[in-house]
């Protein structure tokens, strides 16, 4: 009879699980307003000029390798129901690899388009004297 565990060397743990980060869930069949049209277009036009700057404008590369249309449409629903604030946002939810490097750049489109909320004047962290 066999045994399996004389051809064992050495134990190898299996690799953890990995993590699903929580991805915001947002509705992807909203009607697109102007400035959703004019966050798209400023996002093409970006990704074709980084392209050129990154040398990735020949017939191999493209320039969906820095950001592909599934990604950019991602992108443009996240940013119209306001889930991007941060880099971190940029990061997890849309799930981008260039987030470190471009990802002011796209947050600076997007707070073009879209600027953040003001802060409500209705409630305040100030701590009031009680007299």
């Amino acid at each position: 009879m066999c045994n399996p565990e004389a051809f064992l060397l050495f134990y190898v743990a299996p690799p953890p699980k990995a993590s699903n980060k929580c991805k915001v869930k947002v509705s992807t069949s909203y009607k697109m307003l102007q400035a959703d049209f004019a966050l798209r277009d400023d996002l093409l036009k970006w990704r074709d000029q980084q392209a050129i700057e990154d040398n990735m404008d020949d017939d191999f590369f493209s320039p969906q390798l820095i950001l592909s249309d599934s990604l950019l449409d991602r992108i443009l629903a996240l940013s119209h129901h306001t889930k991007l604030p941060d880099i971190n946002a940029l990061r997890d939810q849309p799930d981008w690899v260039y987030s470190q490097e471009y990802g002011e750049t796209i947050l600076g489109l997007i707070r073009k388009h879209f600027p953040p909320p003001a802060p409500s004047i209705l409630y305040s962290n100030k701590l009031v004297p009680m007299e």
